[in-house]
């Protein structure tokens, strides 16, 4: 399976699967033609800044490089930070949440939220009439967000396939 950017919609403390059980799949996005998971995640940076520099890194390694302000991992980050800036943006848009919160082990690397927050901040000054700025936070259990979540969901499932 590709690596990607999954979450989950919560509505009033309730997991909101939708129809399809697609609900929280935002990695499906579309962001200036491509989908979210292969232009905003880590995973695709390291895979990128790699094919480019013929290197062997990690995300972190990459983000650690842009932080030290190499240009092409700073490049390759810049596009990822805009890519989710958007898809937040958007998402912000589509259902005005109290916040995003963000997990998986990026969640524990501050500059990758200070650099998020940046993005998001610089393109909701461009669009001048948006006036809010999405909250971000990272995810309380941080990488075992994800696996929390997911097995809220299928209990909640479960519930939902038994009535």
């Amino acid at each position: 399976m590709e690596p990607g950017i999954g979450g989950t919609v919560v509505v009033n403390r309730q997991i909101v699967p939708g129809k399809h059980l697609y609900g929280g799949e935002f990695g499906l996005m579309l962001i200036d033609g491509q989908s979210l998971s292969l232009v905003g995640t880590v995973v695709h940076l390291a895979e990128r800044y790699n094919k480019i520099k013929n290197t062997n890194l990690s995300g972190q390694e990459v983000l650690e490089l842009a932080k030290q302000g190499d240009e092409v991992s700073s490049s390759e980050a810049k596009l990822m930070f805009q890519s989710l800036a958007k898809a937040i943006y958007n998402l912000q848009y589509s259902f005005d949440p109290e916040k995003f919160i963000i997990g998986g082990g990026v969640s524990k690397n501050p500059y990758f939220l200070e650099q998020l927050r940046k993005s998001i901040q610089e393109l909701v000054k461009e669009v001048e009439f948006a006036p809010i700025v999405p909250e971000i936070v990272a995810a309380k259990f941080h990488n075992d967000a994800n696996l929390i979540g997911a097995a809220n969901s299928f209990e909640q499932l479960k519930k939902v396939k038994s009535v």
